[in-house]
């Protein structure tokens, strides 16, 4: 991992690198996993495209996976996750994160992390960039890179961005309120790919 910290303010880049170390090839995808504390709530966004007919989301389910868990509410805009250290029951989804983001709210500070989806590339677990897992005393927020074939003495990287804001706090349920206040806070973060560019001296 190579982490960089802005000259101001509190935004991160975390580069995971996995190199194949091994005598035969492997495929693999870089799976980016940070632990939340307990007692908080987790948003996801939802595709949000257009299909017509077609559909435009997918989501992975894990065995012991619930529907009707108490601590997800399906919403229209964003998939929320309760963090509850009462339930011991564990959950876990996928899908997607085509918006490449996902935040977690917890003692009225917000935590943001953000990856690079790239839509015609093949992700792990029937096709998801973002994972979820939750229980008693934890929330994960986990990122994957695409698949990659990776030859001997290969290797794959897989970027990230994080970033923390202090006194944000969600007064309801409402997804157009969540999203007003989201929406100045997404503005403020760059591209990945930007950052990319950045990086590279272009």
């Amino acid at each position: 991992m190579e982490i960089s910290l802005e000259p101001a303010g509190s935004r991160v880049a975390i580069l995971h690198r996995l190199t194949n170390q091994g005598l035969w090839p492997v495929k693999l995808a870089a799976w980016a996993i940070t632990v939340m504390a307990a007692g908080g709530l987790e948003i996801i966004p939802q595709p949000r495209a257009d299909t017509g007919l077609l559909p435009n989301r997918l989501i992975s389910l894990w065995p012991y996976t619930r529907l009707n868990d108490p601590r997800v509410r399906w919403g229209e805009r964003f998939i929320f996750i309760r963090q509850d250290s009462s339930i011991s029951n564990t959950f876990k989804i996928g899908i997607p994160n085509e918006q490449g983001w996902a935040a977690y709210l917890n003692q009225d500070r917000l935590f943001l992390k953000r990856h690079e989806h790239i839509c015609e590339a093949r992700y792990p677990d029937y096709g998801v960039s973002y994972e979820t897992y939750t229980n008693d005393f934890m929330l994960e927020m986990e990122t994957l890179s695409p698949l990659a074939f990776l030859e001997p003495g290969g290797a794959v990287e897989h970027r990230e961005e994080w970033e923390l804001f202090d006194n944000v706090a969600l007064p309801s349920d409402d997804e157009e309120e969540i999203e007003a206040i989201l929406r100045p806070t997404l503005r403020i973060m760059s591209p990945v790919a930007d950052n990319q560019k950045r990086d590279k001296g272009g």
